[in-house]
């Protein structure tokens, strides 16, 4: 196990060199392969892309992998969800690139990231509902808003407070705004 992190994070650390001269279009698994002195047949042992190897990257740097947040996800998913942003922003090289080439599948394992924490947290607060249905829509409709939050502060360089933004929306989503949030809706006609 610890022979394959190794190999695997040879091959992250050659792709997030190649990326400081070079942009995703013009590389290759080839290319990657031979920079980490790795075969082709290696790289493909571990990863099957390159999207891949990036996704690799971002969960081998979170503070717990996802099996292991199962236990508490429920409680605080925002710290998750934190930990899953934190993560890409550790992994920056990496993360302008795949998101400038709009990788639908990063967009996809954000989704199903979010969503994870999402369903954990609606099923802890609501209990099992008869109507699952409507719970995995509203997780779903969560995840979607997390992807949208996280994907503008990734264009905006991740500069902003990924915490601050990440417990806003979870403040919005109990029902506890600040009192002028609460007051300016309040004065809203329908």
């Amino acid at each position: 196990m610890v022979d394959q992190d190794s190999t695997k994070a040879k091959i992250v650390l050659a792709l997030t060199e190649i990326l400081k001269n070079h942009s995703l279009d013009e590389i290759t698994v080839g290319i990657v392969a031979e920079a980490a002195s790795v075969s082709r047949q290696t790289f493909y042992y571990h990863f099957s892309n390159l999207t891949k190897v990036y996704l690799w990257a971002v969960s081998s740097r979170m503070r717990y992998g996802l099996s292991e947040y199962a236990g508490f996800i429920a409680l605080d998913p925002a710290e998750y969800i934190i930990d899953v942003c934190n993560s890409m922003k550790a992994n920056s090289v990496l993360t302008n690139a795949f998101i400038a080439n709009h990788q639908i599948e990063v967009l996809d394992a954000l989704r199903d990231y979010f969503y994870s924490a999402s369903r954990a947290s609606l099923l802890y607060v609501m209990g099992d509902t008869e109507d699952s249905k409507e719970m995995d829509l509203l997780a779903q409709f969560l995840a979607g808003g997390y992807v949208g939050i996280v994907f503008k502060w990734l264009r905006e360089g991740m500069k902003d407070d990924i915490a601050e933004l990440i417990h806003s929306v979870f403040r919005i989503c109990r029902g506890t705004m600040s009192p002028d949030v609460v007051q300016r809706i309040g004065t809203l006609e329908p």
